[in-house]
This record gives structure tokens, sequence and C-alpha cells, in this order.
């Protein structure tokens, strides 16, 4: 009966090695940590977003409500300040993306378990979310002013494209992306 069985270990469902067997759970080693943090900055990414895209309704009904009855006549002057503000915010919206998110993003596509780089994804996702939204209210600005509907509804319609279009979203490209263990 001279066989030997091969030793047969068990590892607990933290230990990712041989050499985290009968350890304590480190929750910083292999990145852990980071991915937690990450799935937990996204969450509250989520509900900014949600919060920003439930408002948009909301700023359509008190355009309704507080408008004239009676539209008046928008001068030219007011409506194309309103339209170089939009441009304003959406150039804001435009260099954001460029130079906050994209390099944060890419950070984390390197592999990068840095909790400062999740921390400038969530500042660039932050800004980036609520300079949107002031396309918005310069709709509902319009409105109040005696604007139409119609006049009012690129205002609405362009900041909610550009809260879909950025949507905070878990890439399955980037690292941190993967399920927690």
């Amino acid at each position: 009966m001279g066989v030997a069985l091969a030793e047969t270990r068990t590892y607990p469902w933290y230990a990712c090695c041989k050499m985290c067997e009968g350890q304590e759970p480190n929750t910083s080693f292999h990145g852990y940590s980071a991915r937690k943090q990450f799935g937990t900055a996204l969450k509250e990414m989520r509900r900014l977003h949600a919060a920003l895209l439930v408002t948009m309704p909301l700023y359509i009904y008190a355009g309704e409500v507080l408008g004239p009855t009676k539209p008046r006549d928008i001068t030219k002057i007011e409506l194309l300040s309103l339209v170089a503000l939009v441009a304003l915010n959406a150039w804001a919206v435009l260099r954001t993306y460029r130079r906050r998110l994209r390099p944060a993003r890419e950070l984390l596509q390197a592999g990068t378990t840095d909790t400062k780089a999740i921390s400038q994804w969530k500042a660039a996702n932050t800004i980036l979310l609520t300079t949107c939204e002031p396309i918005a209210l310069y709709g509902l600005a319009l409105r109040v002013w005696g604007g139409t509907l119609a006049q009012v509804a690129p205002f609405y319609a362009c900041a909610s494209f550009l809260l879909l279009v950025f949507t905070p979203r878990r890439s399955h490209h980037l690292p941190l992306g993967g399920p927690l263990r």
C-alpha cells in the first residue's frame, strides 16, 4: 500500500494563493479594496445620475406651472445669450471629459489599484454630470421668461442627451470592473 496520496488543500474564500492560506483576510491584497472602492464609487455616481435625470421632468413641470399663460416674444438678444451659455456649457462638458475623465479611465484601464485613480474618476464623473444639468436650467429660465414649450424643448433634450451619453458605467475593459470575490 505504498501509494502516496497527493496533499489536497482547501483554501478559505479569502485565500487566493498558498501564501494567503492560514492568514487573516487581507482585504487590501490583490486589489480587493480597490475593486470594492470602485464599486462603491460607481453606485454613488449612478445615484447622482439618477437624481439628475429625475429632475428633467420636474423642470418641465415647473416651467409649465411657473411660465406665463400667454407667451411673450423673446428678443434675439435673450435667445442668443442663452444659446451662448449653452455653447459655453457644452464646451465645459467636453473639456471635462477630455481632460479629466479620459485620463482617469486610462489609469483604471492600466490596471492600477491606486485609490487616487478611483477618486479622480469619481471627481471627473461628478463634475461632468453636474455640468450637463445647467443646460436644462437655461431652458427653464427661458420658459419662465415667456418662451414657449417648443422653444425650450431643445434645451431639455440636449441636457437629457448629454446625461444619457455620459452615464457612469462599469466597463468590461477595466480590470477593476470584474466581480468582487
